[in-house]
C-alpha cells in the first residue's frame, strides 16, 4: 500500500512538470506540549502532567480538468488532528523495532470530485466542510468542547455537497454519509426466511452565508437518522465582525435527542466567543465556550443512567510572522489551551491544560 501510494506521488509529480492543470500546497508542523491533567472528586483530587513532542504535515493537491471541472486531494497522517508522537511505539517497522523507529503512515485524508462554477457548485467525496461549534456539539454531545469534529473527524466528511452563491451570499446543502448498514439479508437457512432492511446512518446539512460590508451570518441546521447511537438535531448560527486589523466572532448552538431508538437521549447547548487582533508583529487570539449536556443511556426499556455536566474551554494564543516570501512562510505561535468539566450528579471535576509552541512552514 504504502509503495503504491508512493508510485502514485511520484507520477503526480511528473504530471505537474508536464501540466500547468496540477498544483500543490501543504504545510508541516512542529509542536513541544506540557499536558497537565487534573481528576478531582469533592476534595480528593490527582494530578498527572507530561511533555512529549509532536509533528504533522499535510500535502494538497489540485488538479483542474477545465471548464470549471477538478479534483482535490490531500495526503496526511490519518489520526486525530492528523498529529504524530514522537517515540509512543506506533507505526512501527516490525514488531523488534525499537520506538525510535517510528515514522507515520499517510493517507489520503481528503479525496473529492467536484465543479465550482459562478453561481452552482458541486463536490462528491470526502471534504473538509469547516469547522463551527454545531459539528462540534452535532457528532460529538460527550465531548463538546475542545474543537472536536476537527481533531476526531479531520474536519471532514464523506458524502456530497451542493452550493449556490448570488451577489455576496451563499445557500449550500450537503449528505454525509456516516454510517452503512446492511439494507436486505435473506436467511435462507431458517424456518421462515426473514428479510430486513435498514437505512443508512446519515446526516444532512443546511448552512446559508450572508456577507454585509465587515459583518457575515452563517444559520445553520443539521439533522441525523439510522445512526446507532443517536440521531440528533442541532440548530445554530455563527456571526462575525471584522473590521480592519480586528475580528469579533459569536457562535451559539443547540442540539436535542430524544428518539426512542437511540442508544443516547441528550439536549445541550454551546456558546463562543472569539477574539482575534493585530498586535506588534503578530495576532493574538482568544476563544472561550461555555456548554451544558444532560444526558442518558438508554437499557433496553427506558432511559436510566442520567447525567448532566458544565464544560468550559479557553484558548489563547499569539501568531508570529518570521519568515514570507513567494514560496511560503514561516510562523511561530505560542499557545495556552484549558478545558474544564464538572459532573453536577457526582460533584466530577475534570481539568486539562495543554502548552504549546507551534512552529508551522506552509508552502
Amino acid at each position: 500500500m504504502k509503495r503504491a501510494l508512493l508510485t502514485f506521488i511520484i507520477l503526480v509529480l511528473v504530471s505537474n512538470a508536464l501540466f500547468a492543470s496540477i498544483t500543490f500546497s501543504g504545510s508541516a508542523r512542529l509542536r513541544p506540549r506540557y499536558d497537565l491533567i487534573i481528576n478531582k472528586t469533592g476534595d480528593q483530587s490527582t494530578h498527572s502532567g507530561d511533555i512529549y513532542f509532536q509533528y504533522r504535515a499535510k500535502l494538497n493537491i489540485h488538479g483542474s480538468l477545465g471548464d470549471n471541472f477538478y479534483f482535490k486531494g490531500q495526503i496526511s497522517h490519518n489520526s486525530p488532528a492528523n498529529w504524530s508522537k514522537m517515540g509512543d511505539g506506533s507505526d512501527l517497522p516490525s514488531a523488534s523495532s525499537d520506538a525510535s523507529g517510528q515514522s507515520p503512515s499517510i493517507a489520503f485524508t481528503e479525496i473529492n470530485l467536484g465543479y465550482k462554477g459562478e453561481k452552482w457548485a458541486y463536490k462528491l467525496g470526502r471534504f473538509s466542510y469547516g469547522h463551527n461549534t454545531l459539528l462540534d456539539i452535532h457528532y460529538y454531545p460527550t465531548k463538546l468542547v475542545d474543537i472536536p469534529f476537527f481533531i476526531f473527524n479531520n474536519n471532514a466528511i464523506t458524502g456530497a455537497e451542493l452550493s449556490y452563491n448570488f451577489n455576496k451570499h451563499y445557500l449550500k446543502a450537503a449528505l454525509s454519509i456516516d454510517e452503512n448498514h446492511i439494507n436486505y439479508q435473506n436467511f435462507i437457512d431458517a424456518e421462515v426466511d426473514s428479510v430486513v432492511y435498514d437505512q443508512e446512518g446519515i446526516t444532512a446539512m443546511f448552512n446559508a452565508g450572508l456577507k454585509f460590508d465587515n459583518i457575515k451570518i452563517n444559520p445553520s441546521f443539521l439533522i441525523s437518522g439510522g445512526k446507532s447511537m443517536s440521531n440528533p438535531i442541532t440548530a445554530g448560527v455563527v456571526a462575525q465582525y471584522a473590521p480592519s486589523g480586528l475580528l469579533l466572532k459569536a457562535e451559539a448552538a443547540y442540539s436535542v435527542s430524544d428518539h426512542a431508538k437511540d442508544l443516547y437521549a441528550y439536549n445541550g447547548m454551546i456558546l463562543r466567543t472569539e477574539v482575534r487582533k493585530k498586535i506588534g508583529m503578530g495576532t493574538l487570539r482568544l476563544m472561550y465556550d461555555h456548554s451544558r449536556m444532560s444526558y442518558s443511556r438508554f437499557n433496553g426499556q427506558n432511559y436510566a443512567t442520567s447525567q448532566s455536566g458544565i464544560y468550559h474551554y479557553t484558548w489563547l494564543e499569539y501568531t508570529m510572522p518570521l519568515f514570507k516570501s513567494e514560496f511560503g512562510s514561516v510562523v511561530l505561535r505560542p499557545v495556552w489551551r484549558c478545558y474544564y468539566s464538572r459532573m453536577e450528579a457526582t460533584d466530577k471535576e475534570y481539568t486539562r491544560h495543554k502548552i504549546e509552541l507551534f512552529l508551522q512552514y506552509t508552502f
